[in-house]
């Protein structure tokens, strides 16, 4: 007669499904702990740019949250973690710790790396196609479905 050594013995069953029980609750819990440690390796960009007035302060958060970051193009400076985001975020605090106006750093911006680093372009010739674009396709389409 065969036997079948497949078949699990009830009492070795319970100590199968406990051992995976077991490395399941492992499991989630280095997950947890991963992210637990992960979380407080960020510091937001305050801690690390300290000013001396609140008001140059929320100047540099304007400008990181609406400067685009050259290298990841879909994110501002504040979000990317780029090291040449690091550096554009670096060079604004000097410019406005230097007492730099809005307008020096813009002109500064624009100068080195044109339009482009603003995540809202301004409205001129040269960007005219790129803010009508959207109206024109707009139009275009409902023209089209309509006739």
């Amino acid at each position: 007669m065969r036997e079948n050594k497949s078949l699990v013995m009830p009492a070795q069953a319970g100590i199968q499904l406990s051992t995976q029980m077991l490395r399941f609750f492992l499991l989630i819990l280095a997950l947890f702990l991963l992210f637990l440690t992960s979380t407080f390796a960020y510091a937001t960009p305050q801690d690390l740019y300290p000013f001396s007035s609140p008001a140059d302060a929320q100047r540099f958060q304007a400008f990181i949250k609406t400067t685009r970051c050259v290298v990841c193009q879909n994110q501002t400076l504040a979000e990317s973690n780029a090291p040449l985001a690091k550096d554009l975020r670096d060079k604004i605090y000097t410019l406005i710790k230097d007492q730099q106006s809005d307008a020096d750093i813009t002109a500064f911006l624009t100068q080195r790396y044109g339009t482009f680093i603003f995540m809202r372009p301004p409205v001129n010739y040269a960007t005219l196609a790129l803010w009508l674009a959207p109206l024109l396709i707009f139009f275009l389409t409902i023209a089209f479905l309509v006739l």
